[in-house]
This record gives structure tokens, C-alpha cells and sequence, in this order.
């Protein structure tokens, strides 16, 4: 068995996977030193496989010499095919609804075992909320993530008794609606945006900051989410 998965690996190919992967969590640009001390391996080590990647388009070099990525990872992610033609129909509706409801709202795909943030528009408001277009978000500990993981587009094997019944109840109600796991303040609540043969596709969701003097409840946006949700589905 462990032949056989040895065989099965590229180092080459691990390694550049590695890289870009580390580099997506940087801020800055950095060193080839602080890329292989970043990856605990050698600078002889990744000098080919950032040489590879900067031909290649994927990393941008600085006259001082350090790298950061450049936009052809998410250029990827956006014109991938499906993702595409679901943004194409969503970007006009979540607009809307961003613009006559001041509430940003976000778009969500299933992207393995978890939520993929395929696309943000950031609310008219005074306050304005603005998520990481391609994070991936918890199949179970956010709204988006139990949204696709109830309707069956995600599929978490940790699940006990009292989670499945979360997810039941989101299924039968068609919503889900919670305080942020992740930020205080914040509230969630998030919508299924189904395709044109009746599969989810997405999850629709707002995060809403409660203001002194909000003039609505973030669930009072449910009638407005769902039709934006519709809408999209109609698109598709």
C-alpha cells in the first residue's frame, strides 16, 4: 500500500501545489528565503518551481526580487465554466438587492468539503461588510456551508444525530439564519439557489451587522433574499 502511494505522488507537482498554497495566505511579497523557510525546504529546492510559476503567470516578481501571486489563480476560479454562467446570472440580481436593501450579500458553491465564496457585493450602506471572494467557508459551522450541506450539494461526515436534524429543519423551512461563528455582531442569513432542473446550485446569504438604529430585522430580509435567489435561478 504505501509502494503503491508513493507511486502515486509528483513531488514536482506537490511542491508547486504547496507553494502556491502558502503564497495565498501572504500579504506581502516575499523572499525566495522566506519561501523556503515558509515551506521548510531548501532554496535550491523552490527556485525551479517559483521560476516555473512566475513564467508561467501565476506569481509576479518585484525589481527587489520578491514574489507575491498574481490574479491568474482567481482569473481561473472565475472563468470556470459553471461558475461562470452562475455569476453571470447572479450578478445582477445581488446588485439589486445590495443597492435597495444596504445589505451586502454573497454568493456560495460547494467546492469539495466545503463552501466556496464565489462572489461578494458589498451593501450601500453607511457600514459596509465586505467578505474574501474564494475562501472556503465550514460545510457545517456557517450559514452557506449548512445551507448546501441540507439540500445534499455538501456532504460532512461528522455528523451526529442533533446536526442532522439542523439540517433537516433548514431543508423544510428552505432558510437558515444564525448569529456569525466567527464575528460578534454579525448575523447570517442565507437562502438555496436552485438550477434549472431543480439542484442546488448556491447559497445565497447576507451578513448583517445590527445597527443602533436599524430600521429592520436582519430575518425581515428573507422575502427580498428569496426573490433575489429566484431571480438568479432563473438566470441559470
Amino acid at each position: 500500500m504505501d509502494k503503491k502511494k508513493n507511486q502515486a505522488q509528483v513531488p514536482a507537482l506537490d511542491r508547486g501545489i504547496d507553494l502556491l498554497e502558502w503564497m495565498a495566505s501572504r500579504m506581502e511579497s516575499v523572499t525566495l528565503t522566506q519561501i523556503s523557510q515558509g515551506l521548510g525546504l531548501s532554496v535550491s529546492e523552490i527556485q525551479r518551481p517559483v521560476a516555473c510559476l512566475h513564467r508561467r503567470g501565476y506569481l509576479n516578481r518585484s525589481e527587489a526580487g520578491t514574489y507575491c501571486l498574481s490574479g491568474r489563480l482567481s482569473a481561473l476560479v472565475q472563468n470556470y465554466p459553471p461558475h461562470l454562467r452562475l455569476q453571470q446570472a447572479a450578478l445582477g440580481a445581488m446588485s439589486g438587492f445590495a443597492r435597495l436593501q444596504e445589505e451586502s450579500v454573497h454568493l456560495c458553491v460547494p467546492d469539495g468539503d466545503c463552501a466556496l465564496l464565489l462572489l461578494d457585493v458589498p451593501g450601500g450602506g453607511l457600514v459596509r461588510l465586505s467578505l474574501q471572494q474564494s475562501a472556503r467557508l465550514d460545510a457545517l459551522k456557517t450559514v452557506s456551508g449548512r445551507i448546501l450541506s441540507s439540500f445534499g450539494a455538501l456532504r460532512p461526515s461528522d455528523m451526529n444525530h442533533k446536526t442532522r436534524a439542523v439540517l433537516k429543519k433548514i431543508q423544510a423551512e428552505g432558510y437558515e439564519h444564525a448569529a456569525s461563528s466567527q464575528v460578534i455582531g454579525i448575523t447570517d442569513i442565507g437562502v438555496p439557489v436552485f438550477d434549472g432542473q431543480g439542484q442546488i446550485a448556491a447559497a445565497l446569504t447576507v451578513s448583517s451587522l445590527r445597527m443602533k438604529n436599524a430600521k429592520q430585522d436582519v430575518k425581515e430580509l428573507l422575502p427580498a433574499l428569496k426573490e433575489c435567489a429566484e431571480n438568479i435561478s432563473k438566470g441559470l
